[in-house]
């Protein structure tokens, strides 16, 4: 009878701890799921915040400058601007990229499906993008792929002489870029809200004012530079600036070893003959890219001492087909040393690649 009476209640015990324990995982099972939903909840939530977010792509370091400076996303040196909430722009292309070779990657082609707006330079700059883009465009929103150069008149567009490529670098003529300026901020109207197409203005003319005073300052800069035209020619890896002095009284000579894409091929003969060029003019440097291998210099600067001409390799990097790296360097007007751009930006670079060039030719 006690043996009996000793199993009930072990039997009894077991079931009352099976409760518990159904119990204890039935509370965590509610509480998790009770988590799922609420996590789920706030996360559609986001998806409707994130949502009202736009999204503005470009191919180039230049163009996203531009935009940032129309959406007021700038450094903190340029308060002026007002900043337009919940309006992102990304450059595809990074700090020293050749967006001449620059090919779409799978990352590219997510963020361009994303994008608002996808800003191309255009002009055979993006060659290697080309059909990737074409078929991204057919695949989405068609309206929503903007070329920056397509309303510049094409009596304004240089055109190489040899290939009769229409030449693509147009950030490098002020007057054009502000052209750029007009339109891209057209393309950025069509996607704002009404409440934030004020403060695009207000940016707009605050942008447009900063490149009147750069434009000044250029050609300052340039008349300076032009009573040593006899003797000064600008040197560079590739032809990206004849936008530089187009239109600007440029009196000094500009050579290139490549021509307007850095896809040419340059041939041993071709560097001889500028070598013998320079080494008779008595050139005093050529200039280095960024975005471009030194090797071609190398080889004209070895060139043109065998001639029993010393010319130097500039100490400083031009900065042709991107902006400035995207560090604490900053650049300024020599006559107002307050007002300082980040080399990164636009005008950064615009100042730096004056000051560079103006030191090595003086």
């Amino acid at each position: 009878m006690i043996i009996k009476k000793d199993k009930k209640y072990f039997f009894s015990i077991q079931y009352i701890l099976f409760k518990y324990i159904w119990l204890w995982f039935m509370s965590i099972l509610t509480i998790f799921i009770l988590y799922i939903l609420l996590l789920s909840f706030f996360s559609s939530d986001n998806q409707k915040i994130v949502s009202n977010e736009k999204y503005i792509i470009t191919t180039t370091t230049m163009l996203n400058d531009l935009v940032l400076h129309l959406i007021g996303d700038v450094d903190l040196i340029e308060n002026k601007y007002q900043k337009i909430e919940n309006v992102k722009s990304f450059s595809l292309m990074g700090y020293g990229i050749d967006p001449h070779n620059y090919k779409t990657k799978l990352s590219d082609r997510k963020k361009i499906k994303k994008a608002d707006l996808v800003i191309v330079n255009g002009l055979h700059l993006e060659s290697k993008m080309i059909d990737s883009l074409k078929i991204l465009s057919e695949e989405d929103n068609s309206e929503k792929f903007i070329s920056a150069s397509s309303e510049i008149n094409k009596k304004d567009i240089r055109i190489d002489e040899e290939t009769l490529q229409e030449d693509p670098h147009i950030w490098f003529s002020i007057d054009l870029w502000q052209q750029v300026l007009k339109k891209i901020k057209k393309s950025i109207d069509n996607i704002l809200e009404e409440k934030d197409k004020i403060k695009l203005e207000s940016n707009f003319q605050l942008y447009n004012n900063d490149l009147e005073e750069l434009k000044t300052y250029f050609q300052k800069k340039i008349s300076e530079l032009n009573k040593k035209c006899n003797t000064l020619m600008l040197v560079t890896a590739h032809d990206a600036f004849s936008y530089l002095a187009y239109k600007n009284n440029v009196q000094f000579e500009l050579r290139s070893i490549q021509g307007i894409s850095t896809q040419t091929e340059t041939s041993i003969s071709d560097i001889n003959n500028l070598a013998n060029e320079l080494a008779q003019k008595k050139v005093k440097a050529i200039f280095t890219e960024s975005s471009i291998s030194h090797k071609s210099l190398d080889s004209l600067r070895e060139a043109v001492l065998n001639k029993g001409h010393n010319i130097k390799i500039s100490e400083k990097e031009l900065f042709s087909d991107s902006l400035g790296l995207d560090d604490n360097s900053f650049e300024h007007f020599y006559y107002n040393p307050n007002k300082r751009y980040k080399l990164s930006s636009y005008i950064g670079t615009f100042l730096h690649n004056i000051h560079i060039i103006e030191k090595e030719l003086s």
